[in-house]
């Protein structure tokens, strides 16, 4: 009840705005979280003296991610000891907005494997109620068939799912980067989760909610973003990144899709929008203007490579079918594909082969062999179209008809954006009133702007950039570059100036006895909870600074399908 009343004070001095302007950032930053982190300390001194006080837990892992420290929050998390389906109803305590404290960048996959932890009771789930099901049969129990298939149906479409699944694509795919199979594979299944209707099971009942009627709930006050996630945010975000992947990846719009599928995704809703936090409705404008913009110069190339494509297996199956005709043998996989490949015999796995798979002579394409892409079976033989997804019958459809004139130079808007996303991130630290997640998160999409620029104009740049239909990318990538140094330098300035001095320790313990509320602990006590804290924040600041300098290096060929750390 304690932790519960202070929360509510640090709500109300935020409306009342009780910081002083004439402090210094870190200073009044830390005055503006006091009541939190006195709901901190009484918390994790409760928790320790209670073993099954699993709802204090949870409380923890929230406070611990508004202010930072998110190593604490994944270990009190794992002390929840949650099982079987609580994964599903519990877990966005954790996962919500996840890739803000990602450290996948350093290599530290904790919140990744987590996501992957949590979404293995989904598998073991449609197991156990298909045996309940035969057992309601096998003993005539008919009445619990309609309960348990209306359990599979809400678990199979649980909205925890998908948005678990949406933060580890954001999480992985950024740290490992995109080869041209896994676009074509992560387009597929994203596509397939858009199509779902979900089941919201999530538990916002767990944290005992003691607050006056009328104001917040604790769950409101304690979410990262100020707001539960909604499936709005969640189809928001989800469109972004099925656009991104269908420019980036070989597939062309059907015609019939151009008429109901494109038109959906490219409608942003201003409710919608709404839902996301500042940074992240610059992440989406700018998605979008670099979609837009980009589009005219990507469709054309796919287009001509499908074309040829189809060209060269309607070739294949018209000789294989004549020398069937005539009884002759089949013709060799290596001459079937001869029309695709190079004369000169050198195997486009190596010097011809461009590092993200795209081949010589093969603009825009993926190559996943040496024989320029996946082959189609054709009699007895293999034929290599170069591309990836070609599977018959295929069409090539038409190029969408609203797609706007190629522009060779980027708009303004686009660099536009990437300013007002460094003068976000800049008010941000300087805010008094800004908590230690604004800083990780605007921090972490700037990251993720970078990675779409790069991921969107791979193609261009793999193919040798030269061409002078092209659109001038380079500039733009300087650009976004220079974001995410000025980025990982103040945030790992911030984690440098984190330390628990013996001064730290003697006004850590004052401010928290100012409270009033900590009086029956020790000053042990108090200070034991306040270094893990600052411990714990501080190496996520550290870790987070060095991930993103390392990402100045490795982020352009992680988009571009070159792992992280490659020396190609």
């Amino acid at each position: 009840m304690a932790a519960t009343a202070l929360i509510n004070v640090h709500h109300l001095s935020t409306q009342a705005n009780c910081t002083e302007d004439s402090d210094e950032p870190s200073v009044a930053q830390q005055k503006y979280a006091k009541h939190l982190l006195d709901a901190l300390v009484a918390l994790e001194y409760a928790a320790g003296k209670s073993r099954w006080a699993y709802s204090m837990r949870l409380l923890l892992v929230r406070l611990h991610r508004l202010l930072g420290s998110s190593g604490l929050a994944m270990q009190n998390f794992t002390m929840a000891n949650l099982k079987s389906i609580q994964f599903d109803t519990l877990s966005h305590h954790i996962l919500d907005r996840a890739s803000t404290f990602s450290l996948a960048s350093v290599g530290d996959l904790t919140l990744v494997n987590e996501c992957v932890e949590s979404s293995q009771i989904y598998g073991i789930h449609g197991n156990e109620v298909s045996e309940q099901l035969v057992k309601a049969f096998q003993y005539e129990r008919y009445s619990q068939i309609a309960e348990f298939v209306l359990l599979e149906e809400k678990v199979d479409n649980s909205l925890q799912r998908d948005l678990t699944k949406l933060e580890h694509f954001r999480m992985k795919n950024i740290h490992e980067g995109l080869t041209p199979e896994s676009v074509e594979v992560e387009l597929v299944e994203l596509r397939f989760v858009w199509g779902r209707v979900h089941h919201d099971n999530r538990d916002f009942e767990t944290l005992s909610n003691m607050l006056p009627r009328g104001s917040p709930s604790l769950d409101e006050l304690t979410s990262v973003g100020g707001k539960k996630l909604s499936e709005s945010w969640f189809r928001t975000m989800l469109q972004l990144w099925i656009l991104v992947l269908h420019q980036t990846s070989e597939q062309l719009w059907t015609e019939e899709e151009q008429v109901t599928v494109r038109p959906k995704l490219l409608t942003f809703s201003d409710e919608a929008l709404q839902e996301l936090t500042p940074a992240e409705r610059l992440l989406v404008k700018y998605g979008r203007a670099l979609i837009a913009w980009l589009e005219p110069h990507h469709t054309p190339i796919k287009h001509s490579v499908m074309t040829s494509a189809v060209s060269t297996l309607a070739t294949a199956k018209e000789k294989y079918a004549a020398s069937t005709a005539n009884g002759t043998a089949n013709p060799s996989a290596s001459a079937a594909s001869s029309a695709n490949t190079p004369s000169s015999g050198k195997s486009k796995s190596g010097a011809n082969r461009k590092p993200n798979g795209l081949s010589n002579g093969t603009e825009g394409t993926a190559a996943s062999s040496g024989e320029g892409g996946l082959g189609v079976k054709v009699g007895d033989m293999k034929v290599f179209t170069g591309m990836l997804t070609l599977h018959e019958p295929m069409e090539v459809p038409p190029m969408p008809k609203d797609m706007g004139e190629a522009v060779k130079e980027p708009p303004q808007d686009i660099s536009t954006i990437l300013d007002e996303l460094q003068s976000l991130f800049d008010e941000t630290i300087a805010k008094p009133s800004a908590l230690p997640w604004e800083h990780l998160h605007v921090a972490q999409i700037a990251h993720e702007v970078v990675f779409l620029t790069h991921l969107l104009t791979a193609r261009f740049a793999l193919a040798g950039g030269k061409k002078k239909t092209h659109p001038t990318f380079k500039p733009l990538r300087a650009k976004s570059i220079s974001l995410l140094d000025h980025v990982a330098k103040v945030i790992t300035k911030l984690g440098q100036d984190a330390n628990f001095s013996a001064e730290t320790r003697q006004s850590w313990i004052q401010d928290r006895r100012a409270s009033g509320v900590l009086h029956e602990l020790t000053d042990s006590d108090i200070a034991q909870v306040g270094r893990k804290y600052v411990e714990s924040k501080k190496s996520m600041l550290e870790q987070l600074g060095k991930g993103l300098t390392k990402a100045q290096q490795s982020i352009a060929k992680t988009a571009a399908g070159v792992p992280a750390g490659s020396t190609q």
